[in-house]
């Protein structure tokens, strides 16, 4: 589900055909490489693709970010900003400072707007959170793993309001799934290495319990 927020009014400039074609083309690519790539890449290759999209988009930064759902606590694990452009926050309590987001998120909701002004009554606390850093348009996609929220995708535009068109926000949504899938797999892959790991303790540990002496 998309929440698009855009009253009536003035618009900033939407992206052009040129922009999609270029992005398409990115999220061609990101799928394949995402598809096949060894687990122990993935960091390098989001780094990669991070700085691809925002070269794609013409934005200032992309971030992926980590929620732990339960406590309200949002991580930054990979981010990419253009030179002369504060870095994205690396650690913040979203429940204090986006908890409008937070409940987007948690609620498999897409967020954009393209001026701070377009936000809701109810996102007054974000609103004035994204104004202290400077934000004036932005993408926020959940990023959904085994059914629960892992995290949000995020496009920020710091130094001009950008107006995010509906074909556009459709493959930010397919690039959020692409990662959401290569995350998945990820955790498969940790949880099947933590499951090996403790067989091989607990056979070392039988093991020794076998061979040492009674007295022992």
């Amino acid at each position: 589900m998309t929440t698009r927020l855009a009253p009536p009014g003035p618009r900033p400039p939407p992206f052009d055909l040129d922009d999609l074609l270029r992005f398409e083309r990115l999220l061609s690519k990101l799928s394949t490489t995402f598809g096949s790539i060894p687990m122990k890449e993935l960091d390098r290759a989001i780094d990669d693709g991070l700085v691809r999209i925002v070269e794609a988009l013409n934005i200032d930064r992309s971030a992926l970010i980590r929620i732990r759902t339960q406590t309200g606590c949002a991580q930054v694990t990979h981010a990419h900003a253009v030179a002369g452009v504060a870095p994205v926050q690396r650690l913040l309590v979203a429940r204090d400072a986006n908890p409008w987001a937070l409940s987007m998120a948690i609620a498999n909701r897409l967020v954009a707007f393209s001026r701070l002004d377009d936000l809701p009554p109810e996102a007054s606390v974000d609103k004035a959170s994204w104004r202290r850093v400077g934000l004036k348009s932005h993408v926020m996609v959940p990023i959904m793993v085994a059914g629960h929220l892992h995290g949000t995708l995020n496009f920020g535009s710091i130094r001009v309001e950008r107006e995010w068109t509906d074909e556009l926000l459709g493959r930010m949504r397919l690039l959020a799934e692409i990662f959401g899938s290569a995350l998945a797999r990820q955790r498969a892959e940790e949880e099947v290495e933590r499951a090996i790991g403790f067989e091989r303790l607990a056979s070392s540990i039988l093991a020794s319990l076998v061979l040492t002496r009674p007295d022992e």
